[in-house]
């Protein structure tokens, strides 16, 4: 688990989960029946949403888990 900053960060955990699991932006491409290059842009947009990820995580057979916690 990582505690959420940024899109970036998100988008960068996201990734590195697709290298842990050997899932390739082909792979994605291929089965959301769109381009690498499109799968590339979604990564890339400033605006990349849980559904975005939520998206790629059904591919790779995860789920996403938000947690709340009160800063001390």
């Amino acid at each position: 688990m990582f505690a959420y900053t940024s899109n970036d960060q998100l988008v960068k955990e996201l990734k590195k989960l697709m290298a842990e699991e050997k899932i390739t932006q082909q792979d994605i491409a291929t089965a959301l029946g769109i381009t690498r290059q499109s799968v590339r842009g979604l990564l890339m947009k400033k605006n990349f949403s849980f559904k975005d990820v939520q998206k790629i995580l059904d591919l790779m057979n995860y789920s996403l888990e938000i947690d709340f916690r009160k800063n001390e």
